[in-house]
């Protein structure tokens, strides 16, 4: 997540919420002992249900962590009516965590821990409109059941409202208004808040730029425990933005973000160690994080494998495996994946020569933001290769390439006497 708001982790399981810790000391203090509280959830207590689910769910207060067993009480306090424990045993089935994974019973669940008030469960039931899981999509349903959980102080709510505004997703993109909802989630300790509160300061959106409270709050979320702040404050290092640039510790936080289970965070540690940026140069080892990153489906990951493929760096050289990454990413979205996939059909290499294919695919690379994408259509548009020949059209990518900062895109305009 280079460039992008930090999600929260689809396996956080919402009864691990510091409120909830507190408050089960709180009630298995006022029943006394464990013992009591086993005995109260056995004579059908749903509270004393749920607690002792959240036990097993969590491997606390003297349990061994078993899923399994924790699912067996949270469906036993569920079906008493217990709110907290349809939530908690709606993000189970969501995870298929110690249940069969089962979106539209997760749906069930959540909607009926919401009906009773209980802001997790309309948190967990916004998350799954806004992601299409076990019920049709619907941004506005997504936006509306996130609002009711943020006003009633849920700060998962509040992060996942504020990334509503942010993405323009149910409501008008409002980026003031996303920062005041990040805000507010940060404020009540939510790590995730912290990580997309940073982003907001280093992009410049929704107030005034400002690199040191981007690095304030991306170190806030990562000290919190949040991967994806972790990775934010390496970029931060790296760049020397907000802080003094420094490589070593750059690679310590991509680190931690990697190994927190972060796929930027493991995309940047390959890019250090293909780059020798804070660590000795390894191409075996940029391949490997590489590779665990494009597994998790981080498209830049994707794009970095198939380099190495193609270079024979790390790997052995093998372009028809280039090749296969290439589209993987492509096919994510990453404009740059894009533009080399359309090289080697443009060369036929690793794949079958296809010069139009090669064509549409620098086109949507271009069309994505890819500086050298826009050059190479730029040149077929000149050549009349794939594509019919415009010297209009050639013209317009040259420029767009130029002002995005491409070189050889610059030094032909200056031949044509262009400025």
């Amino acid at each position: 997540m280079r460039n992008a708001l930090t999600a929260v982790p689809e396996t956080e399981w919402l009864t691990t919420d510091n409120e909830i810790f507190s408050a089960m000391e709180r009630q298995v203090n006022t029943l006394g002992t464990l013992a009591d509280l086993e005995a109260l959830a056995r004579s059908g207590n749903r509270r004393a249900q749920f607690l002792t689910g959240l036990r097993f769910a969590n491997g606390t207060f003297g349990a061994t962590r078993d899923p399994a067993q924790a699912a067996q009480w949270y469906r036993r306090a569920a079906r008493l009516g217990e709110p907290l424990a349809q939530s908690a045993l709606g993000a189970m089935f969501r995870t298929g965590v110690g249940v069969p994974r089962d979106d539209a019973e997760a749906v069930r669940l959540f909607q009926s821990a919401a009906e009773a008030g209980n802001s997790y469960g309309m948190d967990n039931l916004g998350w799954m409109y806004q992601q299409g899981r076990g019920i049709a999509r619907n941004d506005e349903e997504a936006v509306r059941w996130f609002r009711r959980g943020a006003g009633l102080g849920n700060s998962w709510a509040m992060n996942n409202l504020a990334d509503m505004y942010a993405m323009g997703r149910g409501v008008a993109r409002n980026d003031a208004e996303a920062v005041r909802w990040y805000r507010r989630g940060a404020e009540a300790g939510n790590a995730g808040a912290m990580t997309n509160l940073g982003f907001m300061y280093e992009n410049g959106r929704g107030l005034t730029q400002d690199f040191a409270e981007a690095v304030r709050w991306y170190r806030r979320g990562a000290e919190a425990g949040n991967p994806g702040g972790m990775t934010r404050l390496g970029a931060m290092y790296l760049h020397g933005r907000g802080v003094t640039r420094d490589d070593v510790e750059a690679v310590r936080w991509y680190r931690r973000g990697a190994e927190a289970g972060d796929p930027p965070g493991m995309d940047s540690l390959g890019w250090t160690y293909a780059n020798g940026r804070g660590i000795t140069r390894d191409d075996a080892e940029a391949t490997r994080w590489y590779r665990r990153a494009a597994d998790a489906g981080n498209a830049n990951a994707m794009v970095n494998l198939g380099f190495m493929y193609e270079n024979g760096r790390g790997v052995a050289l093998d372009l028809t495996e280039a090749g296969r990454w290439y589209r993987r990413s492509a096919e994510a979205g990453s404009a740059v994946g894009m533009t080399h996939l359309g090289y080697l059909l443009e060369t036929g290499r690793g794949v079958p020569q296809n010069l139009a294919e090669a064509a549409g695919w620098y086109r949507r690379g271009a069309e994505g933001g890819d500086p050298r994408g826009m050059y190479i259509l730029a040149n077929l548009h000149a050549g009349g290769r794939g594509v019919a020949r415009d010297d209009a059209e050639a013209l317009r990518w040259y420029r767009r390439a130029a002002e995005a900062g491409y070189e050889a895109a610059r030094q032909e305009l200056a031949r044509r006497g262009i400025r």
